[in-house]
């Protein structure tokens, strides 16, 4: 599950100190405090359970870094949401990690209310779709201000609009482009503070990818630019939710060919080694059932056809090109002739002839590395 603090997602694992938490001005960087705050306007859930994220949490009497301990609470601790959210972000830095988030109001489990700071508490942001959205929505407005949220308002109701399967599908087509536009639009006029990691940068841009349901956020060209993605799950429980079944066997598929909670370009049957490359997973069985799924989804409708074949490209390529494969040529020999005897329907007559042809270099082996898994 997608769990609501920064960077977790990408597997950087954010580690945070008690002393840190306590957000001292010694240990933290804030921007000018506040002292009003807000509270929802929108219908709330019932009850939104936050958890404290390390030990030694502090609850304070006001939002910001001038107010004063309430409280600590340990860490796993829970507290209750009681409705509120600064009207302003602060920028803390923690350990060696950058953060830019609200405050929250809280109660704690023996009845202490306070304020918490945003970055130091988690929750499951699918099982509380709305809280999630409506504090997405509070930091944009903090951040950007109105004409930004104004985009952001207007992706989220064209999700939200979403009934059938055909309209899941043209938002699914549509959204990359969408998502950068936003980007674009919102981050034009704004400059950015970074540390030599860029950690702040991208804290930036995470508070925007938070506020648009489906979207994700990760780092390419060797982490120096990031790019908008397809965040999984979001996206599943949406297409639960429209009439008919295509969209969920597509999304299947494509869980299947990533092997992530969002897309990613090297897929499942892909190991990266570095930046640009790695070595071909052909051998394993996991090319023919991507390509079993693909078939599956094709015979039951033909909806998501160019994203299929998009998919389909990627591994014919892979199957192709490979410079090097993880497993012994044998494995590798044997799984291709098992992809030619199927004879797929998403392939056309020249990808069939191409692979045949494949086959023979493969069993010839010149030139290629086999193997590389040890």
């Amino acid at each position: 599950m997608k769990n609501y603090q920064l960077f977790m997602k990408f597997g950087i694992g954010v580690m945070l100190m008690a002393a840190m938490i306590g957000c001292s001005n010694d240990n933290a960087n804030s921007s000018e405090v506040a002292s009003d705050t807000s509270t929802l306007t929108d219908q709330t859930p019932k009850t939104v359970v936050l958890t404290a994220a390390v030990d030694n949490l502090r609850i304070r009497d006001k939002a910001g870094l001038e107010g004063e301990e309430v409280a600590k609470v340990t860490e796993g601790a829970t507290l209750t949401f009681q409705g509120g959210f600064s009207d302003f972000n602060d920028k803390i830095k923690l350990r060696e990690d950058d953060f830019n988030e609200l405050w929250l109001s809280v109660k704690t489990d023996d009845g202490k209310e306070g304020w918490v700071y945003g970055g130091a508490v988690t929750f499951d942001t699918l099982a509380n779709a709305d809280f999630y959205r409506q504090m997405s929505n509070k930091k944009v407005l903090n951040l950007y201000g109105t004409d930004a949220l104004k985009v952001v308002k207007d992706y989220q109701s064209d999700f939200d609009n979403i009934k059938t399967e055909a309209e899941f599908q043209e938002f699914y087509a549509n959204m990359i482009d969408q998502l950068r536009i936003i980007d674009s639009i919102v981050f034009k006029d704004v400059e950015f503070e970074s540390n030599e990691y860029g950690d702040m940068f991208y804290a930036e841009h995470f508070g925007l990818a938070e506020a648009l349901p489906g979207g994700d956020m990760i780092y390419v060209a060797e982490g120096t630019e990031y790019d908008y993605t397809r965040y999984f799950p979001a996206l599943i429980r949406k297409a639960k939710t429209t009439e008919g079944t295509a969209d969920d066997e597509f999304l299947e598929l494509m869980v299947m060919a990533n092997d992530y909670e969002i897309e990613y370009f090297f897929k499942s049957w892909f190991v990266q080694t570095w930046d640009y490359g790695g070595y071909s997973l052909l051998g394993k069985g996991i090319h023919t059932k991507v390509l079993d799924k693909m078939d599956a989804c094709l015979a039951n409708s033909t909806l998501f056809a160019d994203q299929i074949n998009e998919l389909k490209n990627y591994l014919v390529n892979d199957i192709l090109d490979a410079e090097g494969y993880g497993l012994s040529q044998s494995k590798v020999v044997a799984e291709v002739s098992n992809i030619i005897k199927k004879d797929y329907a998403v392939f056309t007559a020249d990808e069939k002839a191409k692979l045949k042809k494949r086959l023979e270099v493969l069993k010839k082996g010149d030139d290629i590395s086999f193997d590389m898994e040890q």
